[in-house]
Parts: C-alpha cells; structure tokens; sequence
C-alpha cells in the first residue's frame, strides 16, 4: 500500500531465547527478520488465485497480503489431513499455540467450526468459512483491530501436489502494521510449508 516503504525498518534483534517463541508481536517481526531473511519480504499481489474471496477480503486493497506455495511429495489427502488436525498446530507449527476447537470438543476441523488459538502472540477468534476436503480449507480470524480470511488450496501433481496458501487482512491495526506484517506474515506461512512438508515426509 502507498507509504509503505517509507516506515521505519524493523531491528533484527530478537526478543527470546533460542529455541522459544517469541512473546510479543514485535518478537516475531524481529526473529523473522532474523531468521528467514530470504522469506522475509512482501507478497506480489498478482500471485493471488483467482478463487473468489469472500466478501471484504479483495487482496488487491487489503493492508496486509501474503501468498506462499510449495511443492510438497505427498497425495492431497495426507496434506489435507494435517491442515484439519488443528490441535496439532503447535507441536508442527512454531507460530501456533493454544488451538482450542468448539471449547475443546473437538480435534479436527470441519465446515463451520469454531476455534480459538494464538499466532504471532495475539489470540484470534476463527471460523471455518471453507471446507472442501482435499482441496481447499479457510478461516476467518478476528483479533483486536485487525480481521483475516486465511486460505490454503491444494493442487495434485503428479504423486505429490503443490500447497498454495494466502492471507488477507483488514483493520487499524493491520494498517498501521502493515510495513512489519505484509513481510513476517509471507515468511512465517513459508516456514508453516515447510513444516508441513518435513511432517508428511
């Protein structure tokens, strides 16, 4: 979004012990920086898939943007299976912590679930808003100041597939954020690939 570029770089100290995850937002944007400098940079908005968004959600105006994908040696339905094993997240997933589905009647996600959990040290309020096994999978996420869909596509190749996933948001809070996250959300969804892939592998 026009200005940017113009906002203050972040340090690339980092707020936690090696090993531990970050406490604060800022500790994310700084241990990204950090750690993942060849990811850590913005989305080009032309990549989004021409799946239509939900109302709202247009990445072509949205503050914060992120596209990610990678090839990944396992069938659609493996992939999918770890997507929707949400409680699972943070023994997979450094960047998730504290997923609670339907108050903890549940361990895998569905159509229309709702779940809470804690990324980037904020908590969100979700809802499962895309539901196509093997194919496809999306959330909303709501946290103070900010709102998001986060969605994941799956596309078959050859014996394996390619996992495609993307984020919009929306809110004060991803405005004025948006030089930090537009960067640390990219690189923290190509490390969330990358687990993935080292799980199925």
């Amino acid at each position: 979004m026009t200005g940017e570029d113009s906002a203050p770089r972040v340090p690339v100290a980092v707020d936690a012990p090696a090993g531990a995850p970050p406490r604060t937002p800022l500790g994310w944007f700084r241990t990204l920086a950090r750690d993942r400098r060849g990811d850590y940079t913005r989305s080009d908005r032309t990549l989004a898939l021409t799946h239509p968004w939900p109302p709202g959600f247009d990445p072509a105006t949205s503050a914060v943007y992120a596209h990610n994908a990678l090839d990944i040696g396992a069938p659609p339905a493996v992939v999918f299976g770890v997507l929707v094993a949400a409680t699972e997240w943070p023994s997979l997933y450094p960047n998730a912590a504290e997923v609670v589905i339907e108050d903890g009647k549940e361990t895998v996600l569905r159509a229309g679930a709702r779940f809470t959990w804690i990324t980037f040290a904020v908590r969100q309020e979700s809802e499962v808003t895309l539901f196509n096994p093997d194919v496809a999978l999306g959330w909303t996420a709501d946290s103070p100041g900010t709102r998001a869909f986060h969605r994941w596509w799956i596309e078959p190749r050859g014996g394996g597939c390619r996992l495609v996933t993307e984020e919009a948001q929306f809110g004060p809070v991803a405005f004025v954020g948006r030089y930090w996250m537009n960067r640390s959300l990219r690189a923290a969804h190509q490390l969330w690939l990358e687990c993935i892939r080292d799980r199925v592998a």
